[in-house]
Order: structure tokens, then sequence, then C-alpha cells
């Protein structure tokens, strides 16, 4: 995998997650979801549906656009 789509989502996950001091095993959990799943997706070894990500900014709080933004972009909109 390893496209931008897929860094920008690993990279925005792994903030989010970390920010609110959640393991990879509590996000899964909270998901529905195998933690090898969010490790998957935190490397960018693997795309997200659409679902998907709704589910996971649901439970971190976040807007699904916010996990697909750019890192640097996130500054100049918030």
């Amino acid at each position: 995998m390893d496209s931008d789509l897929e860094r920008t989502l690993a990279a925005n996950l792994v903030a989010y997650r970390m920010a609110r001091n959640m393991s990879q095993e509590e996000l899964a959990h909270t998901v529905g979801v195998h933690r090898t799943y969010v490790q998957r997706l935190e490397t960018a070894k693997q795309s997200a549906t659409l679902r998907t990500v709704g589910s996971i900014a649901q439970h971190l709080g976040v807007n699904p656009i916010d996990l697909l933004r750019p890192p640097e972009q996130h500054k100049a909109t918030d």
C-alpha cells in the first residue's frame, strides 16, 4: 500500500491515539477490529474502508476528515 493517503492516515491515527493515551489494543477493541489491523494502518501497510475511518474517528472524537488531512494542514485550519 503505502500511498500518500495511507501515510497521512497512519501519521494522524498515531498522533490522535497517543494524544488520548490509548493503546493500539484499546482502540482496536472500541472500534471492533484486531490490534494488528490498527498496527497495519499505523504503519501504512493496509488501507482502511471509509466505514472504518468513520468508526475510528468517532472513537477518537475527531471528524473523519481530520484523519485524512495532511498534518501540516491541521494547524492552518484548526
